[in-house]
């Protein structure tokens, strides 16, 4: 090292020779931080994913369909507010609550079209009709529930032979949705819809179809935020 002496008041100081060479600053390395997060990383993220396996995997030490849907396995969906919404497939057991649900989507309908639709009034034969709709083996009936059933979807595997103006198709056809309304808009929907496509998926369907009525303004939308596109209209009108 270049250091010069400096002797002042009985004090004996060593300091940098001006013409000694400074030392190159590309050779001098920043502090460094003792226990610096790695950037990128997120310690909340990392607790909430192992604390979600580790659930995943205790409940499948007990219930081992857990996180599955297919051919009577269930599948499970995380809501926005941290609650558990368990779809599964519907059994005659919950005819009466499919009812109950059909019950809100009847007479929304009937208030709006009161010339096409009937009020909710004759359960039994509402009861005959999702009977036959479970034991036909095309049909397929979700449950969607919590501490009690919350919601249902109802659709159809179409097979459609082929005609003179249109290919033969294989179609998985959502005919009826149903929410309880004061369990909307907390993802309920999201996780039928989810549970039904992969359904269709693990069958190698490739398209979904539904019909949404033009009055319901809150069901378009829904359908459209899942990707939705109208295919075709369907108009009416009266003769005078």
């Amino acid at each position: 090292m270049n250091l010069q002496l400096n002797r002042q008041n009985g004090v004996i100081r060593l300091r940098h020779h001006p013409l000694a060479p400074s030392p190159p600053l590309n050779r001098i390395n920043p502090p460094q931080t003792l226990n610096a997060k790695p950037e990128g990383q997120n310690p909340v993220f990392f607790r909430l994913f192992y604390f979600v396996l580790l659930f995943v995997l205790v409940r499948r030490c007990f219930d081992p369909s857990f996180l599955f849907l297919d051919f009577g396995a269930v599948g499970e969906q995380f809501l926005g507010d941290i609650r558990i919404v368990r779809i599964r497939p519907a059994t005659n057991d919950d005819l009466d609550i499919i009812v109950a649900l059909n019950a809100f989507v009847q007479s929304q309908h009937a208030e709006a079209l009161p010339d096409l639709f009937k009020p909710p009034i004759d359960t039994g034969q509402t009861v005959d009709a999702f009977r036959a709709i479970l034991e036909n083996s095309a049909s397929v009936v979700l449950m969607a529930e919590d501490e009690e059933p919350i919601g249902c979807l109802y659709a159809e595997i179409q097979n459609r032979p082929a005609s003179w103006v249109r290919l033969e198709s294989q179609v998985f056809y959502i005919q009826h949705m149903v929410v309880s309304p004061k369990h909307r808009r907390r993802g309920v929907g999201t996780a039928l819809l989810s549970s039904a496509l992969s359904m269709a998926r693990s069958r190698g369907i490739k398209r979904i179809e539904l019909d949404v009525w033009s009055f319901n303004s809150e069901a378009r939308r829904f359908w459209s935020k899942q990707g939705f596109e109208a295919l075709r209209e369907k108009m009416q009108r009266y003769v005078d």
